[in-house]
């Protein structure tokens, strides 16, 4: 394989993470990524990264009240559709779904 080797080009530090996205603007200048800091909602943030400097830019308006999970850039890079969430943990109960240990069969 040749090119150039890889490195890095974001890093983050904690609390802050990385959510699960990442999509290139149609020119290949720049990552869109999310980052979120714990797990409260409405802290999802969209960065503008500059593969070229390194700078790293946040995109005003764009703060999902939850989770970022989808980032996709229209080809003329000038319009942007995102999809949000919160996963939600639960543990239920289900009773009487068995049969009766009495119960002939």
């Amino acid at each position: 394989m040749t090119g150039d080797p890889p490195r890095p080009l974001a890093t983050t530090h904690l609390p802050e993470t990385f959510d699960n996205l990442a999509e290139w603007t149609p020119d290949s200048k720049y990552l869109i990524f999310a980052t979120s800091i714990g797990t409260e909602t409405g802290t999802s943030t969209y960065w503008s990264h500059a593969v070229s400097t390194g700078e790293r830019v946040k995109i005003q308006g764009l703060n999902p009240k939850t989770g970022a999970t989808t980032l996709r850039i229209h080809p003329d890079g000038r319009r942007v559709a995102f999809s949000m969430g919160q996963q939600q943990l639960q543990v239920w109960t289900l009773s009487n779904f068995l049969p009766a240990a009495d119960a002939k069969k």
